[in-house]
């Protein structure tokens, strides 16, 4: 067993060159919790830094010192960088790692959820504003595996790194689909007020939700890009009539106050789940008619054309942002033909899925990292949806992928009962099959799942060699 301190010098001091040439800042945006890398910016000159001060060099670890940045996770290595100095925040510790040292096993080490969970105990200060101190960090005990367990396992970390920035690459596209088509769509039409749809809106209910009841009341968190999250839920009081606020299947409910005007107009289209339930006052509810297809109404909330719109009917108070109905009913849509709107509605239908679908496989993905990092610094098998599984990236896809599409579950299963390797040109049937396949294959290539072959003018597919299977 290991302090930390003894792998790391926290804040080094760090020799400062004279010259006043560029300089690369490193503050709290520029570290990506997600990919645990950080993104430098280069300035002309120490003055323009502004409040990062604090030296770093290359090769070192920086970790967020205050809350919530520590407890989401952002943690990264210092990259090369073509500037005289760098300079990062004074919210960031610096981790030089000594000599001899790996970064990467440092990174690595922090990037535990459960490090992370131990450090929150020892954070200090008001609410908020809550920080840790180098100490703290120097007394951690660090256990990691063999040379060749880090090696591996680091190799494996990489892999699932890789799928993770693919899949989210992928979710930022399909999120974007629903606007993107219904602005196309919408280009050159005439544009009317929401209330000459028969638009028929109302707020939710002022009564106060409790924790227990049998009548749910829909809130903002429950408001989530088009769907209905019901993993927080609250209801309404015993004895209390909801009928009045009662939501419909097709209903559309607005986001009409926050403190964040970028979640002002969130909305999201109640398909009848949870059931029975009404909608608190800080929504608007919109009710379906037969003249505006809900789901056409969400792509076209989405565009950047109503956003600006309702950004700018939106009224200030006290830091929150509001809309109410007479401004709502104001906000140009665009006059479509009925199929039209129908055609918008089921592109945004079938994003909506494949944007569940997709965040349920990262969600996959990022509880395969964190085993993989549990593996790595205590031994244990890699835990993926509770059961134990070998922390080799291909063997746990098997249990990430119970998540996928078919097409994806598909692709896995030819790839893996084909003796050799498996060609898409044996495959019979037609080619929106073959297409479906080659796109779930290229996903699992660029995280390194699958290798990719050229062979006669033919591409195959096989997997990778065993040797990269870890063993607890």
């Amino acid at each position: 067993m290991t302090l930390l301190g003894e792998l790391v010098d926290v804040n080094p001091a760090t020799h400062e060159p004279a010259s006043g040439g560029p300089v690369a800042v490193i503050s709290m945006a520029d570290v990506d919790s997600e990919t645990a890398t950080a993104s430098p910016r280069i300035v002309g000159h120490a003055d323009d830094a502004g409040s990062a001060q604090r030296a770093a060099a290359p090769g070192d670890v920086l970790f967020a010192r205050i809350s919530p940045s520590m407890e989401n996770g952002k943690v990264a290595i210092v990259p090369p960088v073509e500037a005289d100095r760098i300079v990062v925040s004074g919210e960031l510790l610096v981790l030089r790692p000594k000599a001899g040292v790996d970064a990467r096993v440092v990174w690595t080490f922090l990037r535990q959820e459960s490090v992370r969970a131990h450090l929150r105990r020892f954070m200090t200060g008001s609410t908020g504003q809550q920080r840790l101190r180098g100490p703290v960090l120097e007394r951690l005990e660090v256990a990691a595996g063999s040379e060749a367990l880090v090696a591996t396992t680091l190799d494996c970390l990489e892999r699932l790194d890789r799928a993770m920035a693919k899949r989210r690459a992928a979710l930022a596209a399909i999120e974007a689909l629903p606007a993107t088509v219904a602005a196309r769509a919408a280009e050159g039409a005439r544009r009317v007020p929401l209330a000459e749809f028969g638009a028929e809106l109302d707020y939710g209910t002022s009564e106060r939700a409790a924790e227990v009841g049998e009548i749910p009341v829909l809130r903002i968190p429950n408001v989530v890009d088009g769907r209905i999250d019901t993993s927080d839920l609250r209801y309404m009081p015993a004895g209390v009539d909801g009928s009045r606020h009662a939501i419909g299947d097709g209903d559309l409910l607005f986001v009409r106050t926050n403190g964040n005007p970028a979640r002002l107009g969130r909305a999201a289209v109640y398909e009848g789940s949870p059931p029975s339930a009404t909608f608190a006052s800080y929504l608007i509810r919109l009710r379906r008619n037969a003249r505006l297809d809900p789901d056409f109404a969400w792509s076209w909330l989405r565009t950047a054309e109503a956003r600006a719109r309702l950004l700018s009917m939106a009224r200030t108070t006290a830091g929150q942002y509001n809309l109410n109905t007479a401004a709502l009913k104001e906000l140009p849509v665009p006059v479509l033909p009925r199929d039209t709107q129908e055609q918008i509605a089921t592109a945004a239908r079938g994003a909506r899925q494949a944007a569940d679908l997709g965040s349920r496989q990262l969600e996959l993905l990022g509880r395969a990292v964190q085993g993989v990092l549990g593996m790595l610094f205590s031994a244990r098998p890699l835990d993926v949806e509770g059961e134990l599984v070998s922390a080799d990236p291909v063997v746990a896809t098997t249990a990430i992928l119970r998540g996928a599409s078919a097409s994806q579950q598909d692709a896995w299963r030819r790839v893996a009962t084909t003796r050799g390797a498996f060609r898409l040109y044996d495959l019979p049937g037609v080619d929106s099959e073959r297409a479906a396949l080659r796109h779930a294959l290229s996903i699992f290539e660029t995280a390194g799942l699958v290798i990719r072959e050229r062979v006669d003018d033919v591409d195959q597919w096989r997997l990778p060699e065993a040797d990269v299977e870890l063993v607890g």
